[in-house]
C-alpha cells in the first residue's frame, strides 16, 4: 500500500463506518495466503534488498531494450521519406518487438526470484504494459518529433504548420499500428511454431512409438497442452485501451479497429483455452485486481490525447481554451483516482455483513482439497501423503465399525 493510500486510510478511519481498518493507531492491510500449488518453494529464502536490486535490475534492461526498438524503429521512419510503404514495414516492426519484449521480460522477471506464480505473472504483466505502451504508442510519437527537427535544419519552433504535419504522420502510421494491433497479434497465438512441432511428434510417436526413444514422462509431456501466457494476455488488453484512450482524439477510427481487436482476441483465447491449452495454474486475485487497477490510466491517457490535439497546433504559451482546460482538470481528476484507495473506500460507504455460519472442520474436509501445503512443499510431500492416506484408511475404518 501506497503512502498517499495509507494516509486516506488514516483519514478515513476517523469515521465509525471505517473503523475495521485502524487497530491501535496503525492501519490493518491483511491479504489472502497464496494457495499452495502458487507457492515458488525455491524462492522463499529470497527477501527484502535482494529482491529490490533484481527488480531494479529487471527495470534497467527493460529500459534499455525499448531503446534499441527505438532506435530501430527510427531507421526505418527516416527511411520512409523515400518510401511510404515502410509505415507498414514500421507497424509490424512495432508488433515484433512487443513479442520481443514479452520474451525478455518473462526472462528478466525469473531472475528476481518471486514468491509465488501470482507474483511472477504479476511483474510480467506490469513491465509489459508500460513496456508495450511506451513502444507502440509514446515512442512513434517522439520519433516524428525528431525526425522532422533531424531532417529539417532550419526548424527553430513547431508553429501551427510543423504540429499538423507531425500529427498528420503520426496518424498515418498509427493507423496501421492499430491494424498490425488487431490482425496480427493474435494471429501469433494461433500461429504457435512449438506447437505444430508437438503436433509432429504426436504423429510420429503414434506411427512408431520407439523412433523418438523417450521415457514415459517425456512421452507424457508431448501429449500433454500448452500453458497459457496469462501474463502477456493482460498486457496486451490493457496496452490496446491505453493506446485507444491516447489516440481516440486525433483518429478516431482507432476506436472500432481496437474493439474488434478485443473481441478476436477473446473467441481467439477462447478457442485456445479449450482445445490447446492446459488447465491454468491456481492463480491469486492479485493479478486481475492489479490489471483492473491498470484501466484507470485510460482517463489519463484520454486527456492527454485531448490535450495533444487540442493545444499543440495552436502555438499558445496560454491555456484558455475551455477544451484545454477541461483536459487538464480531467488529467488531475484521474491522477487522484487513481491515487486514492477506491475500493476500500467503496467498502466503507457500505455495509458489511458478517458470515457468522460455523465453517465445517478441516479434518472432516481436508479429503476434498487437491492440495495442501504439506503436500505442495517438496521438503514435507512424501510424509505428508503418507500421512493423509493413513489417516483416509483409519477415518473409512472408524465408519466401518460404525
Amino acid at each position: 500500500m501506497g503512502p498517499l493510500k495509507r494516509f486516506f486510510l488514516k483519514l478515513c478511519s476517523c469515521l465509525p463506518c471505517c473503523s475495521g481498518y485502524d487497530y491501535e493507531g496503525r492501519i490493518l492491510e491483511v491479504t489472502r495466503a497464496h494457495e499452495p500449488s502458487d507457492i515458488l518453494w525455491e524462492n522463499l529464502h529470497c527477501h527484502g534488498w535482494d529482491k529490490f536490486k533484481r527488480h531494479v535490475k529487471t527495470f534497467i534492461l527493460t529500459f534499455v531494450t525499448i531503446l534499441i526498438c527505438s532506435g530501430i524503429l527510427f531507421g526505418i521512419s527516416v527511411g520512409k521519406n523515400y518510401s511510404k510503404w515502410l509505415s507498414l514495414v514500421s507497424s509490424f516492426i512495432v508488433v515484433a518487438n512487443n513479442s520481443i519484449l514479452v520474451i525478455l521480460i518473462k526472462k528478466y522477471a525469473t531472475e528476481e526470484k518471486h514468491k509465488s506464480y501470482t507474483e511472477y505473472h504479476r511483474s510480467v504483466a506490469d513491465f509489459l504494459v508500460f513496456a508495450q505502451f511506451i513502444n507502440s504508442a509514446i515512442v512513434p510519437f517522439f520519433v516524428k518529433i525528431m525526425i522532422y527537427y533531424v531532417l529539417d535544419d532550419d526548424v527553430e519552433e513547431c508553429d501551427f504548420d510543423c504540429a499538423m504535419k507531425i500529427l498528420n504522420a503520426l496518424a498515418y502510421d498509427m493507423f496501421f499500428v492499430f491494424l498490425s494491433n488487431a490482425i496480427v497479434t493474435p494471429l501469433t497465438y494461433v500461429i504457435d511454431v512449438f506447437w505444430y512441432i508437438k503436433l509432429q511428434k504426436r504423429k510420429q510417436l503414434k506411427k512408431n512409438p520407439e523412433s523418438l526413444n523417450l521415457t514415459q514422462a517425456e512421452a507424457n509431456l508431448i501429449f500433454q497442452g500448452t500453458n497459457m501466457d496469462i501474463a502477456s494476455r493482460y498486457a496486451s488488453l490493457v496496452k490496446t485501451i491505453w493506446m485507444t484512450g491516447l489516440y481516440a482524439p486525433l483518429m478516431p477510427i482507432c476506436v472500432p479497429i481496437s474493439a474488434i481487436a478485443i473481441i478476436v482476441g477473446y473467441f481467439i483465447d477462447k478457442y485456445l483455452l479449450l482445445r490447446r491449452y492446459v488447465t491454468p495454474l491456481q492463480l491469486g486475485k492479485e493479478i486481475s485486481k492489479a490489471m483492473i487497477e491498470s484501466l484507470e490510466w485510460f482517463t489519463l491517457w484520454l486527456a492527454v490525447g485531448n490535450f495533444m490535439v487540442s493545444y499543440w497546433p495552436t502555438s499558445s504559451d496560454d491555456i484558455t481554451s475551455r477544451t484545454e482546460q477541461a483536459c487538464i482538470a480531467g488529467a488531475v481528476i484521474s491522477i487522484i483516482h487513481m491515487a486514492l484507495p477506491m475500493k476500500k473506500i467503496h467498502k466503507c460507504c457500505k455495509k458489511q455483513e458478517v458470515d457468522t455460519t460455523r465453517p465445517d472442520k478441516y479434518s472432516e474436509i481436508k479429503y476434498t482439497f487437491p492440495t495442501d501445503y504439506d503436500r505442495a512443499n517438496p521438503v514435507t510431500q512424501a510424509k505428508a501423503e503418507e500421512d493423509l492416506l493413513e489417516s483416509y484408511m483409519n477415518t473409512i475404518s472408524d465408519k466401518d465399525k460404525q
